[in-house]
């Protein structure tokens, strides 16, 4: 009888000498084994074929039935329709009978000619729908799976071509069909018949002349419609903006908000320099609600107290104060409305400041949202003009900035009366304020109050 111990080593023994056979058995069925066809040069691959398996291909002839039919049934397929395609009948066989593979197979075919464009395969199924196999196209061979087999059509993919689109994002903006922002220098690859819809939109103080081949003087129109449509074939296509008469440097706009969507009393005030470039302001005209207001009804006032914009009434959150105050004999009260809510809008290059009175102080104010401002002193400053003062060592926000940008200032009073000029331009002051029709005044006299108290009162 054999031992405890012999019998564990001779378990031992069995497996070690069993396992190697159940890993190659269990191997044999995972192996990917290659089936060639001679004739054509088309190779399969797949870990289902069993022994004694051969490829077998026919190459439909052009203008045959079978390739008529099965050329009818990719019409409303997208490809190169002016080549024309290559089809192949598939399949394996064994012992001379037609088999369908048990695992997906893996094609490769020598491309027949070259192609810029790629290649599409179409499978034509057994119910004849048509299947779009995911192609790959390397050094001359075209490469596809397929889980069955029948007749594969080879065809070079729709011709495609690089679209590069430009504009100057500085005067508008250009929006993609999901209503999002295209960067400004975009390039986009389009095939065939598909299409690409932008969008241009200009921004205040300019507007949109057209859609361009290019950006030169030999430059043709496409078309006036900011709204249009490209494709390949505009291999380069620029929109154009130009600004409005007048109105060629946009410095920053004024919307005061509405109490309701029916109030007419709304007032939008724009501001623009003359200049195409930030110069010496020559000359700052003002854009009330939509129309130049030549007569400066809008309230500048360059050398003193920088340019005014006055509101046309007190809108929705307004915060009301009261003070005391006497104007002669007479006692009242005095009704100030110190904020209101309203939207600035600035020129993409500049900042904008609210500035305190009393220090100068300079408060960074968000731009392009509604929100509750203050009346009082504002500040516009070009960016580049800012980053320089605080790289030589100006504190940001703060009193010795604000001093500093003043001396790039437009035309002001230096304090003393006398009007400064700058050969640069880089910043703007505004004074936001309400129209003295919204300030109230209610008065009262002292002998009437003591008449009326003695005789209702008393």
């Amino acid at each position: 009888m054999l031992s405890k111990n012999k019998i564990n080593l001779l378990l031992v023994a069995i497996v070690l000498l069993v396992m190697p056979c159940l890993i190659l058995f269990a191997g044999c069925g995972n192996e990917i084994k290659q089936l060639t066809n001679n004739e054509y040069n088309i190779v399969l691959e797949s870990k289902g074929f069993g022994n004694g398996t051969i490829a077998k291909v026919q190459k439909l002839e052009k203008d045959s039935e079978s390739w008529s039919n099965s050329l009818s049934l990719i019409n409303n397929q997208k490809y190169n329709k002016t080549k024309d395609p290559v089809m192949y009948d598939i399949h394996i066989e064994k012992d001379g009978m037609k088999l369908q593979p048990k695992k997906e197979v893996k094609i490769t075919i020598n491309a027949l000619y070259e192609s810029s464009n790629s290649f599409v395969v179409f499978h034509i199924k057994s119910d004849n729908s048509v299947e779009s196999l995911e192609t790959t196209y390397n050094n001359g061979k075209i490469y596809f799976n397929t889980n069955s087999f029948s007749v594969f059509i080879i065809v070079e993919d729709e011709e495609s071509g690089e679209i590069n689109i430009h504009y100057d994002n500085a005067m508008g903006t250009i929006k993609l069909a999901d209503n999002s922002v295209m960067p400004k220098d975009f390039e986009v690859s389009l095939k065939g018949e598909n299409n690409i819809k932008l969008t241009a939109k200009a921004k205040a103080g300019y507007k949109f002349v057209g859609w361009y081949n290019g950006n030169d003087e030999n430059a043709e129109l496409i078309t006036s419609n900011p709204t249009a449509y490209f494709t390949r074939f505009n291999t380069l296509v620029y929109a154009k903006f130009d600004a409005g008469e007048l109105e060629s440097f946009f410095l920053f706009e004024l919307e005061m908000a509405k109490v309701n969507k029916n109030d007419s009393n709304i007032k939008t005030v724009a501001y623009y320099s003359t200049n195409t470039t930030d110069g010496k302001v020559e000359l700052l005209r003002a854009k009330i609600d939509g129309s130049f207001d030549n007569e400066n009804k809008a309230g500048i006032d360059v050398y003193d107290t920088g340019m005014l914009i006055k509101s046309a009434t007190c809108y929705k959150d307004c915060v009301v104060g009261t003070r005391a105050q006497k104007r002669g004999n007479v006692y009242g009260y005095y009704t100030y409305d110190g904020t209101f809510n309203a939207k600035l809008s600035i020129n993409d290059n500049y900042l904008l400041f609210y500035v305190e009175n009393d220090v100068n102080l300079l408060t960074t104010v968000k731009t392009d949202k509604y929100q509750t401002l203050r009346e009082g002193r504002y500040f516009v400053v070009r960016k580049d003009a800012y980053n320089s003062a605080i790289a030589s060592g100006k504190s940001k926000d703060s009193a010795e900035l604000y001093l500093s940008l003043l001396d790039l200032s437009q035309p002001h009073d230096d304090g003393t009366g006398n009007v400064v000029f700058t050969d640069i331009t880089a910043s703007y002051e505004i004074w936001l304020q309400f129209d003295s029709s919204i300030k109230s005044w209610n008065w009262w006299d002292w002998n009437t109050y003591w008449f009326f108290s003695r005789y209702f009162f008393m």
